[in-house]
């Protein structure tokens, strides 16, 4: 299932303590975001939850993959 790409109004992405960048998947609450962490995170995998606004960094590289 597709989810579709929140671009222009607050929401949250998953920062993983292992990555530099972003989870691409977008969630609409802060609740959201944390309780999907919790599902997808290995034995002691550490993680952050990051407020987007409209100046998100994976609208902006999604956008340039595209052209």
């Amino acid at each position: 299932m597709d989810q579709p790409l929140v671009s222009y109004h607050l929401h949250f992405h998953i920062r993983w303590s292992h990555k530099t960048t972003l989870d691409w998947e977008c969630f609409p609450s802060y609740s959201e975001a944390s309780i999907r962490a919790a599902e997808l995170a290995g034995p002691e995998e550490m993680f952050e939850i990051e407020e987007v606004s409209s100046d998100c960094p994976m609208r902006r590289a999604k956008s340039a993959s595209a052209h």
